[in-house]
């Protein structure tokens, strides 16, 4: 009988063993890069708030109105996830950019509807020349629309719900109409421009991006601004986001041309559902018109 030996008998297999050590090292990796990811998307991320700056082209924009800056913010859903200093900390960027004009295209309030008490103090402290302006988002009524009124009636933070104002810049005068939600009230885009006199340059402040299809191409609203998908929260490369609510699965983040109307879709600066953003970080957004 053929003898092995002994010092033969211990050498291991080269291909063997390194196969098993690129598995190790991959199921390791793998490991590290999984908690780093959660460690990412749970505490870092959510919590670094970025600007996204886009001008935005409205034919037969008066002179006196081109670079009219708007700076916009959403789905902030305060408790129990997000807090009052990322808050103060989005509000205090927002006044660094000196705009025009502040939008707030509502979801305020997440579980508990009395927040929407602490958060309209913080609004308060946001600066803008031609004024600071809020609309419904859908988490808003079903907490307690009319709680939501209420704080805001309180406040010196104007409401818009189904209804508009005339602003005025440098003698040049556009009109800013804010509409209820599309998946929790009765949106009404005859009453809210109701008081709109002649076709001037329309900005339209709606929580639901996706209603852009319901006016697109009536000639009547020259710039949506919206929130209420929060981006998808989590997007993976490739893929996109995996998952988005109703009313914000078609326009869900970005510029968007729809027909005549210019649409933006912001990621807002809360997060519902798991506390996690993944390659969607919070957004203050900075619009700048131009002819």
């Amino acid at each position: 009988m053929f003898d092995v030996p002994k010092d033969e008998r211990t050498v291991k297999n080269p291909v063997l063993t390194s196969r098993r050590r690129f598995l190790k090292t991959v199921v390791t990796a793998g490991a590290g890069f999984a908690a780093t990811g959660s460690a990412w998307a749970g505490l870092v991320e959510p919590n670094a708030p970025v600007i996204e700056r886009r001008a935005i082209r409205i034919p037969g924009l008066p002179t006196a109105l081109e670079g009219l800056k708007i700076v916009a913010m959403s789905d902030f859903h305060l408790h129990p996830f997000t807090t009052t200093q990322q808050i103060a900390r989005v509000v205090k960027m927002a006044n660094e950019l000196s705009p025009d004009l502040i939008l707030l295209p509502g979801d305020y309030v997440c579980t508990d509807h009395n927040a929407i008490f602490e958060l309209t103090p913080l609004f308060e402290k946001l600066n803008a020349k031609l004024g600071v302006f809020a609309s419904m988002g859908n988490h808003d009524y079903a907490e307690d629309g009319d709680i939501t009124r209420y704080a805001f009636r309180l406040s010196t933070i104007p409401l818009l719900e189904n209804t508009g104002v005339t602003l005025r810049k440098d003698g040049a005068d556009f009109f800013l109409a804010g509409l209820a939600s599309a998946w929790a009230s009765h949106p009404d885009l005859g009453a809210a421009l109701t008081n709109r006199r002649g076709r001037i340059p329309t900005i339209l402040s709606m929580h639901e991006p996706d209603y852009a299809d319901r006016i697109a191409g009536l000639d009547a609203v020259d710039l949506q601004i919206s929130g209420h998908s929060h981006g998808g929260q989590v997007r993976m490369p490739g893929v996109g986001a995996l998952h988005l609510p109703s009313w914000g699965q078609k326009y869900d983040l970005g510029y968007y041309q729809v027909k005549n109307l210019n649409l933006y879709t912001m990621r807002g600066v809360g997060t519902i559902g798991v506390p996690l953003r993944f390659n969607c970080p919070p957004e203050i957004t900075e619009l700048t018109l131009t002819a």
